[in-house]
């Protein structure tokens, strides 16, 4: 296996041989070309002027496509040229497989051709390798002596291709140390609601996706429990600052999707049991066709361990269907059966309470994780204070905000039991609670006058109770609605919690217990 690098690539491709290939293959853009190229750009640096007479402008989106042009014609010559089992490039990363003899006759061709269409090959950074080493490539003549020769492996595209478990492990490991020195560096910034939008956008699990893709769940075995530990560590800290509360079950919850009530934050022992998989399946008709006529089996004893896995893990014969199997999105199909096997057994698992359950379900409704994707911008509003993004994590998760009961500081009311905020999240002194009030209120109001129904708000419709005393106005009075009748909208915020604790978490109980106290009122 040879692995090309051309030096520079980029900057050193002869603009004539470049402008050639566009005219012959692009002639739809070769004008726009020519014009970007035909002459030498002024590059200033300081006092003095630079001429840019090679390669292409940075940041040009034409620049893949003019590269893959000015490459193609020594591609078509290797191809016509050498019989290999093997030939990919991906722009200026080539990778050549073959006979050892052929493959020396290849990168003699690369070395003598490539410099007349401005492909210079870098030698030192150009590798070979044997999973076993053939003696003939130390024959004088064959391979450059300054070529490397890995023993163990070798990256291609960053995936590992090596037949030593070792190799693996340590880039994984590699890998690994630097994404988790990386998240240490996020905990600098001291602002929890940008550090956890980080960690789950870029600098956590998904930095080591292409890893846990290209590399068999066996060799990640250490170098997840490491990961996954210090993931806790941070999501700990983030939550409740290290503090106490955040145990298993509050660890599980925060690593599920968004969709099964999670913070999105995924875990290296989740990602594993159906990343690779999904993976080796989506790429195994590819890698047949490439492999056909070389004897070697695309599926190998790795995947069959990863299917294996897989299936037992989510207890499902879904991958057992080949139409399944082809279909687009398999990692996030997979992901989905893998959680809600968790789903179903979690009950089972955790010791959880009514509160817990009926919480944790409540957040798996529409929109109900939105808050948590908001890219922080304080001139949108949205941003958090840190006390506050904890506390409603916390509140999230089940994670107590209070160790003794204590008096509400808006109302001054003390609730035997209320470890958990519930109180703070409705009471009615709070004046958040109006501003919620008032913006349903006047929404569904912009709702009627955009649809073309007359309505009134805050609307004195003369009723009175038992005692003569005037009734609140109606919040939303919708005129002629009904069959030539007025119809009153009255919008009420409720909460679980009662003066002597926490109501029964039966869902919708609460909502219908306030409509039929408004129903006996008015």
């Amino acid at each position: 296996m040879l692995l090309v690098d051309f030096q520079n690539a980029f900057n050193m491709v002869d603009r004539e041989i470049m402008l050639r290939e566009v005219c012959t293959h692009c002639p739809a853009i070769s004008r726009w070309v020519e014009f970007c190229y035909s002459s030498p750009a002024h590059l200033y640096y300081g006092e003095l002027c630079l001429w840019s007479c090679q390669g292409f402008q940075q940041g040009d989106p034409l620049g893949p496509l003019l590269f893959a042009l000015v490459l193609h014609p020594l591609v078509c010559k290797i191809r016509d040229s050498f019989d290999l089992t093997l030939q990919a490039w991906y722009l200026d990363d080539g990778t050549i497989v073959g006979n050892t003899l052929v493959v020396g006759k290849v990168l003699e061709l690369l070395t003598r051709d490539g410099p007349r269409s401005g492909l210079h090959l870098n030698i030192g950074k150009t590798e070979i390798f044997w999973p076993s080493e053939d003696p003939r490539s130390r024959l004088s003549g064959v391979f450059p002596s300054a070529i490397a020769r890995p023993l163990r492996g070798v990256k291609v595209l960053g995936g590992p291709v090596s037949v030593c478990p070792v190799f693996s492990s340590d880039l994984v490991v590699s890998r690994m140390t630097r994404t988790i020195e990386l998240m240490d560096s996020i905990a600098m910034i001291d602002d929890p609601q940008s550090e956890l939008l980080l960690i789950r956008a870029c600098t956590g699990i998904s930095k080591l996706y292409f890893a846990l893709r290209t590399c068999s769940p066996a060799v990640f075995e250490s170098a997840r429990l490491t990961f996954d530990t210090s993931l806790r560590s941070h999501l700990e800290r983030i939550v409740t600052v290290s503090g106490p509360g955040f145990g298993d079950w509050q660890w599980r919850v925060a690593t599920l999707p968004f969709s099964f009530s999670g913070l999105g934050v995924y875990a290296a022992g989740d990602v594993l049991h159906y990343a690779f998989l999904a993976s080796r399946l989506q790429s195994a008709e590819l890698l047949a066709t490439l492999l056909r006529s070389s004897g070697i089996v695309a599926r190998g004893s790795s995947s069959e361990v990863a299917l294996r896995g897989c299936i037992e893990a989510t207890g499902s014969d879904y991958l057992r269907n080949p139409s399944e199997i082809a279909a687009p999105r398999l990692m996030r199909k997979l992901a989905d059966i893998y959680f809600t096997r968790f789903v179903a057994d979690a009950e089972s698992v955790f010791s959880l309470t009514p509160r817990h359950v009926t919480l944790w379900r409540s957040q798996q409704g529409g929109h109900a994780s939105d808050w948590l994707r908001a890219v922080p911008i304080s001139g949108l509003g949205q941003t958090m204070n840190g006390r506050s993004y904890r506390c409603v994590l916390s509140y999230r998760l089940g994670i107590p905000l209070f160790s003794v009961p204590g008096p509400c500081s808006a109302c001054s009311r003390v609730f035997k039991g209320d470890i958990y905020g519930d109180h703070a999240v409705s009471c009615t002194s709070v004046v958040g609670i109006k501003h919620r009030h008032n913006l349903v209120r006047d929404t569904l109001l912009d709702i009627c006058f955009r649809s073309g129904i007359s309505a009134g708000r805050e609307v004195d419709i003369g009723l009175i109770d038992v005692l003569d005393r005037s009734l609140h106005p109606a919040d939303v009075l919708l005129y002629s609605l009904d069959r030539g009748r007025d119809v009153c909208v009255d919008l009420t915020g409720s909460s679980p919690l009662t003066p002597s604790g926490l109501a029964d978490f039966a869902p919708g109980r609460v909502v219908a217990d306030a409509a039929q106290r408004k129903c006996a009122k008015y």
